[in-house]
């Protein structure tokens, strides 16, 4: 799973699932737009600088969009089209690895007797392994992989909640009991109980199609840009003014440069004149503030602004941002550890020496801050599961700014 709301494109006559989708994965909200040329844009709220570029299909009921992310990796999401709207199943990651966000769907490949619901065959796909599941008529059940000979099997009944089927399933490692729901299209799985105890949820991950009377709120967020805008690049301060007739302003350096602004797909972008050539550089809207992500220059050279990331190796329980994060900050190795009590830990490496430090972390919307007991302050916002370094301000008082953000002008 914005940054800021995108310009939602109405459906093409030709092409009918044409148009904007958005909703919450995994707690995060996210947008999506497929157009009619077949082009595709992601952008999910958490990593407001990952904007998602790539092609899309329609194929049986499904959208498969081919993806690539800033830094070149491609990737698959898979959606499964659900009346008006869209319905997340699995991304494919640069790295290979699935990732599950909707609750896995069996549809139903053989009906059983008739009136003995939902006694049947069911096909479909959990951590990436093909599944037949056979419920039978006197209670039992059969699992077997399409890529295995070994089956398994259980026992299933009707859960106490309407609409709901209990399974238990005899693994190699012990019980597994599984809640699934009971649709037209088939059985969808809600939990899953493994024999060592860990419990996976399935919360359906939902994207619905921006209506054509929606699109109001982007000319308003694009309205609300209309101000003067000062932010620090590479310690130069620049003052950047937008004007409601799509003009704009730059002075850098005492030199006023004109252009051109436009705010599209999420994206602002300004362009504007340099030696009679055009220089364009790209913003997102974080909050009240607008965050430079690349400045393409008059002869095509691009420059992004990466905060250092620290990745998530870990998670420590079930407490949103809690867990180990590693990473390198300014050359030296950095391993954050948030504990679920609003303590952190961070241990530096620097030069070969390890210096640790202590302190409380706290979370703001999708931004994580850590104070230390060395008066140390660090600002980080979610990037996916994973915490880019946006600010740090040492003892002394001394701020960095590691992505160029601005803010409006007082």
């Amino acid at each position: 799973m914005l940054a800021g709301s995108l310009t939602a494109f109405s459906a093409d006559k030709t092409n009918p699932l044409a148009g904007t989708y958005a909703g919450l994965v995994k707690e995060d909200r996210a947008t999506l737009v497929l157009k009619p040329d077949g082009a595709a844009i992601a952008r999910p709220e958490a990593d407001g600088n990952a904007v998602l570029r790539g092609t899309w299909e329609a194929k049986g009921g499904r959208v498969i969009c081919q993806l690539k992310d800033p830094n070149g990796g491609e990737g698959q999401v898979n959606l499964r089209v659900d009346g008006g709207d869209l319905i997340l199943e699995s991304v494919i990651n640069p790295d290979g690895n699935e990732q599950q966000f909707s609750p896995p769907l069996f549809t139903r490949q053989k009906d059983g007797p008739k009136g003995k619901a939902p006694v049947g065959a069911y096909v479909g796909k959990h951590d990436g392994d093909e599944l037949r599941v056979e419920l039978k008529a006197n209670g039992r059940l059969m699992v077997k992989p399409a890529d295995a000979e070994a089956v398994m099997l259980g026992e299933w009944k009707r859960g106490k909640k309407a609409g709901t089927l209990e399974l238990a399933v005899d693994s190699d490692n012990g019980l597994v009991r599984v809640t699934a729901k009971l649709g037209e299209a088939g059985i969808q799985m809600l939990r899953i109980e493994k024999p060592d105890g860990d419990v996976e949820e399935f919360t359906e991950a939902r994207l619905k199609r921006v209506k054509k009377d929606a699109a109001a709120p982007p000319k308003g967020v694009a309205k609300n840009l209309v101000d003067q805008w000062k932010g620090i690049v590479k310690e130069d301060e620049i003052v950047m003014q937008l004007k409601a007739d799509g003009t704009a302003v730059v002075v850098e350096d005492e030199n006023e440069l004109p252009g051109k602004w436009k705010f599209a797909d999420g994206d602002l972008v300004v362009r504007v004149e340099v030696e009679g050539q055009v220089a364009a550089a790209h913003f997102v809207i974080d909050g009240a503030g607008l965050i430079l992500t690349k400045v393409v220059e008059p002869d095509g050279g691009e420059e992004t602004f990466d905060p250092p990331r620290l990745r998530q190796t870990d998670a420590l329980g079930k407490k949103k941002f809690a867990g180990i994060y590693e990473g390198e900050v300014d050359e030296s190795d950095v391993k954050l550890t948030l504990e679920a009590n609003g303590k952190v830990v961070a241990e530096v490496v620097e030069c070969g020496e390890l210096q640790t430090h202590v302190g409380k972390w706290m979370a703001k919307g999708a931004l994580v801050l850590v104070s230390t007991e060395a008066n140390v302050h660090a600002q980080f916002r979610a990037a996916g599961k994973d915490l880019l370094l946006v600010r740090f301000q040492s003892p002394d008082g001394e701020v960095e700014e590691y992505e160029p953000r601005f803010r409006r002008k007082k």
